[in-house]
């Protein structure tokens, strides 16, 4: 159901431009708190619960509206913004300056702002003696990166793939251990991310707490001294925010991440705000792993707008016939940033299940789609299903069918949902109206990739993507 509807005939006119973006769901709140509002209070309303769906913590209304796309009722939704009703602000909303909030979200940042000062304002507590980095085989950059780690209870280690960023957070575990007393811990927003950093780590894992965020922040304070968190970019600003509050003063809370990655699912980018702020952030510029050079140029090809190679998208047909010998490699991921339409996730696993089933398929990909800690299966983990032995497997964990939480097929993936995972071979198709997402859509898939990438697109498509940049708009980001 759309505004401007027999069944919404409020803001009669304003249907084609309503019709972008707007879901029944941003009127029915905006009717529900302002029942007796005027046009323009409901408009901007539904516009705030849209942005906030959107990932925007905010919305400015000061001389501009921001976030904004330029839409022919923006001066009604600056006045709706400017005007409304006081007893709004009672409950449901928040104004700070020209930045109007739900009260949820403005909770949110208060919370992280005040757990941000609190850190970047206290020194840790063990200090790191110079000589602890002597016998380390670093590169300046990663060398840079492990002193301003040392030096402060908060820093930021950011890179693109291969620039040795879990090698350096391996040695600043090696450099921190004989001196910490409370342990470390490295963690991730997904299991599937927590585990390549487990990986990568090596045997420096073996003496650490490695788990997920949300296993983590099960407890109110973080009892270790180290606390590394990797794919920071993912990290949402509700869990961002229970984070900061967790972290003991004292502690030192190290954060890595590639901040030209999409930005979380759920709402803010608080690793990218950081990433900008006057924070301690060290940028690891150089790939070196020869086997991903021609990767990490692609990548950065995409993060300049610059077109990469690219062939037409194939026909459904097609597409599944080229890809039913693939369907059962570990390491190969078909990504798409759409979750309807003919090539979207959702119709190209069931295209792609009924297909590999009927050719006799016994090792089905899944994806959890719902947290269970007592599993330790969070959403965004993947696995295999055997259908035969009802069985699923996640690494070396085998699972009873019966006890898995709720899944999906993960034939193919949205590109949000393969965040912290990595393959040899990816398959990105990017159908018209994937320009919506920004370049960021295309760096991240590209970015998934060890050895090979294939890109499925169209001209007139592919470029509106790489014209466009994703933001998320907080308090914070200005």
């Amino acid at each position: 159901m759309r505004f401007g509807s027999k069944q919404e005939p409020l803001l009669k006119g304003y249907e084609p431009a309503l019709a972008e973006g707007f879901a029944s769901v941003d009127f029915h709140f905006a009717r529900r708190i302002c029942p007796e509002g005027r046009e323009e209070h409901l408009l901007f309303l539904a516009y705030l619960l849209k942005s906030a769906r959107e990932g925007h913590l905010c919305v400015s209304v000061g001389k501009s509206l921001s976030p904004s796309n330029s839409h022919e009722f923006t001066p009604l939704l600056l006045e709706g913004g400017n005007t409304l009703p006081d007893p709004l602000f009672e409950e449901f909303l928040v104004k700070k300056g020209d930045k109007i909030y739900l009260a949820q979200n403005a909770a949110c940042e208060e919370l992280f702002e005040k757990h941000w000062v609190r850190l970047k304002s206290s020194s840790p507590t063990i200090p790191l003696p110079h000589e602890a980095l002597d016998f380390l085989t670093l590169q300046p950059e990663q060398r840079e990166a492990i002193k301003q780690s040392a030096a402060s209870s908060l820093s930021l280690i950011c890179g693109g793939p291969g620039t040795g960023k879990t090698y350096t957070a391996g040695r600043l575990i090696e450099a921190f251990l004989p001196y910490l007393k409370r342990g470390v811990v490295v963690t991730a927003p997904t299991g599937k991310a927590a585990a390549n950093l487990k990986k990568g780590l090596g045997a420096f894992a073996e003496k650490c707490l490695c788990t997920t965020l949300h296993s983590l922040l099960r407890e109110d304070t973080i009892g270790a001294d180290l606390i590394l968190v990797d794919e920071g970019s993912m990290v949402d600003a509700h869990l961002m925010s229970r984070l900061f509050a967790a972290v003991k003063t004292g502690s030192r809370l190290v954060l890595l991440g590639d901040p030209d990655q999409l930005p979380p699912v759920e709402v803010g980018h608080f690793f990218a705000d950081l990433a900008l702020s006057h924070q301690p952030v060290s940028y690891l510029t150089h790939c070196l792993r020869a086997e991903l050079q021609e990767i990490v140029e692609m990548g950065a090809a995409v993060k300049r707008g610059e077109v990469v190679p690219f062939a037409p998208l194939p026909s459904q047909k097609s597409l599944v016939d080229s890809l039913l010998p693939r369907l059962s490699e570990e390491s190969f991921a078909l990504l798409t940033p759409m979750r309807k339409g003919p090539y979207g996730a959702d119709a190209l696993n069931a295209l792609l299940y009924a297909a590999h089933r009927k050719r006799g398929g016994k090792k089905i990909p899944i994806l959890i789609t719902r947290n269970d800690p007592s599993l330790n299966l969070f959403n965004g983990d993947t696995g295999f299903y055997f259908p035969e032995e009802k069985i699923a497997c996640f690494g070396e964990k085998e699972i009873p069918h019966y006890l898995l939480p709720h899944y999906s097929y993960a034939y193919a993936l949205s590109i949000h949902k393969s965040q912290g995972s990595e393959y040899d071979r990816v398959t990105i198709l990017l159908p018209p109206g994937s320009e919506v997402f920004g370049r960021e859509v295309l760096y991240t898939a590209i970015t998934r990739a060890k050895s090979q990438v294939e890109l499925f697109t169209d001209a007139k498509t592919l470029e509106a993507l790489l014209g466009k940049r994703t933001f998320r708009l907080s308090g914070l980001s200005q």
